[in-house]
């Protein structure tokens, strides 16, 4: 079975997985436990597949639909994990996000607890990679998903994973951005580049940028930057979790925020090498600002 273990390990809490009288850290499982399925825990006698982690799984849960991924890390959700959320692994926070067990214990369900992590993403993109947010002080709220979805239907377009919206209102020619939300029940790791995405919003709206001369794929595109840069900040918890997302970046298919998001990141890179880490997202900034385009 799969469970939470109680030892503090280096993290916030860790999922284990038991195999007769053995019990296995997720580390120590990619080891031990080769060649048990982590959805049924029993033997792989045949095909298997094998995802970022390094979990491998039985080719017939997938081909049965059985199988289904942590909308928070992607990790393998187990079949005893679901049987204890009535077969979905929700988080019981009134969406039907789907979680592992780990990403489960540290999702992000209060006012307090959310504000605080808002501070800590805002603080960390102006101090390590210079996005000047210093005179803006945005009202955070945290929503359902269907909330966010219902606001969500009325933009040009579609998220293309649950995320987080920055309501503005425009206003004499200019966009007043009212508040930031984001979903309540996500796990902490995964809410703060969320909020990282939309921190970026808030800097172009305030800032005056020409949003719809930019194009989606340019103000998105620029947001999941913000996001990839708050994933490679320093002493981050959810290492692991930041490569799996920064992996999907690099390989997904949406023409707005992937595509849009390597664009960026082709800009971004020549400044990154010619003024550093501190410097590189002001002068990139500066330059769409300036030419209403990508350099």
């Amino acid at each position: 079975e799969t469970g939470i273990n109680a030892e503090y390990m280096g993290g916030p809490h860790v999922e284990f997985y038991r195999h007769g009288d053995a019990y296995f850290c997720a580390r120590d499982w990619k080891q031990y436990g080769h060649g048990v399925c982590v959805y049924c825990l029993q033997r792989m006698p045949g095909q298997k597949l094998t995802n970022f982690y390094g979990e491998q799984v039985c080719v017939s849960h997938r081909q049965q639909s059985h199988l289904t991924d942590c909308q928070d890390c992607g990790r393998v959700v187990t079949a005893q994990s679901r049987a204890r959320r009535g077969g979905g692994g929700s988080t019981g926070t009134g969406s039907s996000r789907t979680q592992c067990l780990v990403c489960r214990q540290t999702a992000v369900s209060n006012d307090a607890t959310a504000k605080h992590l808002f501070a800590l993403v805002k603080y960390t993109l102006e101090n390590e990679w210079g996005l000047d947010l210093r005179n803006y002080q945005v009202p955070l709220a945290l929503l359902s998903l269907a909330d966010i979805q219902r606001q969500v239907s009325h933009t040009a377009h579609r998220p293309h994973a649950v995320g987080g919206i920055t309501h503005c209102e425009h206003h004499r020619g200019q966009y007043v951005v009212k508040y930031v939300g984001v979903p309540s029940g996500v796990s902490a790791s995964r809410l703060a580049v969320i909020m990282a995405h939309e921190l970026m919003h808030v800097y172009l709206f305030h800032r005056g940028f020409p949003i719809r001369a930019l194009g989606s794929p340019t103000e998105e595109g620029l947001c999941e930057l913000a996001a990839w840069l708050w994933m490679s900040s320093r002493d981050q918890n959810g290492k692991e979790v930041h490569e799996f997302w920064k992996d999907q970046m690099m390989r997904g298919t949406s023409p707005i925020y992937h595509e849009g998001f390597r664009r960026a990141k082709r800009s971004f890179d020549p400044f990154l090498k010619q003024y550093g880490a501190r410097n590189a997202l002001p002068h990139l900034l500066h330059a769409v600002a300036q030419h209403g385009r990508l350099p």
